[in-house]
C-alpha cells in the first residue's frame, strides 16, 4: 500500500507546442510530443502513473477538454486551465537574490498582467510597493521639518521606481 504522502503528490502538467512538461516535487521532465493547444492541470502522480500503466502501447493519447482530462478510456475530473496563447506561460527572469526593486522592474519589462498572474509574482509585487510605501513614509517623517510634502516625495519616489502615484 502507498503512503499518504506519495498519493498526495502532485503532478503539474503544462502542454504546450510539440511539448508536454511535466513538474513533480522540484524535478521537470520535458517529452516531445504531438499537442494540439495549450493547457495546464494537476493530478495525483500516482493516479497519472497507473493510468498510463494500464494503457497498452507505446503511444498514450491524452485528450484534454474544460471537463476534464481522458487517457485511454479513462476520464478523470481534473480542473483544466485551456490557454488560447501561450505567451502568457513565458518564464519570467529574475535573479536568485532579486530586490525589490528587480521586482519592481517586472511592471515595465512589458510584461502583461496575464503573464505576472499566471507566473505567481503578483504577491511579490505588492509587498514590493507595500515596502517602497512604508520607507516613503520613513523619509516623509524625516524631511516634514523642511517643509517637503508627502505626495510630492511620493511622486518623486515612483517615478524613480518606474512606477506612477496613485
Amino acid at each position: 500500500m502507498r503512503n499518504k504522502k506519495a498519493r498526495e503528490t502532485l503532478c503539474e502538467i503544462t502542454v504546450t507546442d510539440a511539448n508536454v512538461k511535466l513538474v513533480v516535487a522540484g524535478i521537470t521532465y520535458n517529452v516531445s510530443c504531438i499537442t494540439e493547444g495549450v493547457a495546464k492541470f494537476t493530478i495525483p502522480v500516482l493516479y497519472l502513473n497507473d493510468l498510463i500503466n494500464c494503457h497498452e502501447g507505446k503511444t498514450v493519447t491524452i485528450h484534454i477538454n474544460r471537463m476534464g482530462i481522458k487517457i485511454g478510456e479513462f476520464f478523470v475530473d481534473v480542473p483544466v486551465s485551456l490557454i488560447e496563447n501561450d505567451k502568457i506561460l513565458k518564464t519570467i527572469d529574475i535573479p536568485l537574490n532579486y530586490t525589490d526593486m528587480d521586482i519592481l522592474n517586472l511592471l515595465r519589462m512589458g510584461y502583461t498582467q496575464e503573464e505576472l498572474t499566471f507566473n505567481k509574482v503578483n504577491k511579490q509585487i505588492d509587498d514590493a510597493i507595500k515596502r517602497l510605501d512604508e520607507n516613503i513614509e520613513k523619509a516623509f517623517k524625516i524631511l516634514k521639518p523642511y517643509g517637503l510634502e508627502k505626495e510630492v516625495l511620493k511622486t518623486l519616489a515612483y517615478q524613480a521606481v518606474g512606477l506612477y502615484a496613485q
